[in-house]
């Protein structure tokens, strides 16, 4: 009984790993909004289920990424397009390989998607 249980918890962690590799990577980021897409380049690593972008060669938390859920929350977040700055939220899921969801910042909000480069 002890080594199917071993080998069940093995089975779900190696499961969780595979799955958060499947969101490192470079991106393209598109936000739908009042003015028209926005697209960012971004990249991803995890560690675990932290998810951490690269930005100018230093690596930042920024959120989860767990059971296919991307949880991203950017604080203080400057929007040259908007003249401020305030919380990035994004919440998304990867299916097939593209992310898909939603961008909160101040009062505005709209559908977000990702692709790999």
């Amino acid at each position: 009984m002890r080594i199917l249980l071993r080998f069940a918890v093995a089975l779900a962690l190696v499961a969780g790993m595979t799955l958060a590799a499947e969101i490192d990577g470079d991106w393209t980021l598109s936000f739908d909004t009042e003015i028209g897409v926005l697209e960012q380049a971004v990249t991803y690593k995890t560690n675990g289920t932290a998810l951490i972008q690269v930005v100018e060669e230093k690596e930042v938390e920024v959120g989860t990424f767990e059971a296919g859920k991307l949880e991203v929350t950017i604080k203080d977040y400057y929007s040259a397009e908007a003249g401020f700055a305030a919380d990035l939220i994004i919440k998304a899921a990867l299916e097939d390989g593209r992310l898909s969801g939603t961008w909160e910042f101040a009062e505005y909000a709209g559908s977000f998607s990702g692709a790999r480069k």
